[in-house]
């Protein structure tokens, strides 16, 4: 039997024979080719969040069907303390999850007028022509707003089912108010810069 020490000299002793022998130039992309990346992967994840959304709600509404069907069965209601809550909820988080994308539009709508959320303004405090950088700056927040808008919906579930601690309203409130302001982040940012009075 070999002692530690030795097995780690032999291994340090074999390191060069598993290196290659030539040397190779890394080479990194430069920051556009990093920009035309993100830029090409963000339909793919638009999908991913979205096939996220329809799965979670059909799920929800799944559970929901089976704690409604549990409360209603005479056997079980023997056994008492059967909640209706945590399948109604179930049910209409399954709903909102399913219908994600017309709940955003509707809180797009609701906010900024417009249920489209490249539906920017192009008035006297606005750039129309964004740079590349720009553009796929916003596309990632949109992104982003997006998946808080869905944990906002998530977030509700556990108020329904008992497992909610202090502040789990407020804090899917506040995803779901952040996720729409953040789809029209452009439109956000005039509404802040004309409510203080900042020209861009």
């Amino acid at each position: 039997m070999f002692k530690k020490s030795t097995i780690l000299k032999i291994f340090v002793l074999l390191i060069p024979a598993l290196l290659p022998l030539n040397a190779y130039a890394v080479t990194f992309p430069n920051l556009s080719q990093m920009i035309d990346n993100i830029n090409a992967q963000l339909p793919y994840l638009w999908e991913l969040v979205t096939a996220f959304a329809y799965l979670s709600g059909f799920f929800f509404i799944f559970k929901g069907i089976f704690h409604l069907k549990a409360y209603g069965d005479p056997h079980s209601q023997m056994s008492g303390g059967k909640d209706i809550r945590p399948g109604l909820v179930s049910l209409i988080l399954g709903a909102a999850l399913i219908y994600s994308p017309t709940a955003m539009q509707t809180g797009l709508a609701s906010v900024f007028g417009t249920t489209s959320a490249m539906a920017y303004p192009t008035g006297s405090g606005t750039d129309p022509s964004f740079s590349e950088l720009g553009q796929v700056l916003v596309a990632i927040v949109q992104f982003v707003g997006a998946v808080a808008f869905i944990r906002g919906l998530m977030q509700f579930q556990r108020l329904g089912s008992g497992q909610a601690q202090q502040g789990t309203f407020g804090k899917g409130l506040t995803h779901i108010v952040g996720g729409t302001l953040a789809l029209n982040v452009v439109g956000t940012a005039n509404v802040l810069a004309s409510t203080l009075g900042i020209s861009w």
